[in-house]
């Protein structure tokens, strides 16, 4: 018959918790493998998304300040480009057209087949200019991402014109005198500007360090001076009785 100790009993229990502890280990960290897989694999779909998105919309624009009815929209939208722009737009040349909301006033989605049509009504904007009693307007259909570029490139706009430099916006650029600017130039230029400010305004450099050091060196008092001037005092304090017993002592 055989006996099982309690040494016995540890000595199993303490090797399959090792075991499992390994085990566990070799799970969380497949774990964060799949999830360092999957984190990356959703960041190349968004990038996929964003680039979708913003080539659909490159072949739109955004009519403003037209009252159309909703019965037949894309005739009657043709019609007034044409006549307004001096067009000859067809109803082949658009893919799609629909208002962003209900009311008569909202703003009209046209989306064109190819950019080269969409081109075509930029190059015959400048007539709806002469037509400012009209009040129609047309931008482009921009993405998320390009609307936040272009939000960032007039902020930097606004503040060139109040320093009185000549600056413009083309497309997602921005030229301010005569240098040409991206968004992503337009960030990193303000993170060194950050990071250089943060540099020159540090109050411990090593100069201002041996300073400190050196007077907080001069102001220390010298100790053995301190003891000998509180040896000398005790002498002069002490009684005659007590100069003469010492006296006796020596001799």
């Amino acid at each position: 018959m055989t006996y099982v100790t309690l040494d016995d009993i540890k000595t199993l229990l303490k090797e399959q918790t090792v075991e499992l502890e390994n085990e566990i280990k070799t799970n969380v960290k497949h774990i964060h493998q799949n999830i360092e897989q999957t984190i990356k694999k959703l960041e190349i779909v968004e990038k996929q998304s964003i680039f979708l998105e913003c080539k659909i919309r490159k072949y739109n624009i955004i009519i403003f300040g037209l009252n159309l009815q909703d019965t037949n929209l894309p005739e009657a939208i043709l019609l007034k480009l044409n006549e307004l722009l001096g067009l000859k737009l067809k109803l082949n040349d658009i893919n799609n057209v629909y208002k962003l909301h209900k009311n008569p006033n909202s703003p009209i989605i046209v989306e064109f087949i190819s950019f080269l049509k969409k081109l075509e009504i930029y190059q015959n904007e400048g007539k709806l200019r002469n037509l400012k009693e009209l009040k129609i307007s047309i931008s482009n259909d921009l993405c998320h991402r390009d609307q936040k570029d272009q939000k960032i490139l007039r902020q930097h706009l606004k503040q060139a014109r109040e320093e009185n430099k000549t600056a413009r916006i083309r497309g997602n650029r921005i030229e301010i005198e005569g240098n040409w600017f991206t968004v992503e130039d337009l960030e990193k230029n303000e993170s060194d500007v950050g990071t250089d400010s943060a540099e020159d305004s540090d109050p411990d450099s090593e100069e201002d360090k041996r300073g400190k050091n050196t007077t907080s060196e001069s102001r220390q008092p010298d100790k053995t001076a301190e003891a000998t001037e509180v040896k000398k005092r005790q002498k002069s304090n002490s009684s005659p009785k007590e100069r003469i017993i010492t006296r006796n002592k020596k001799k």
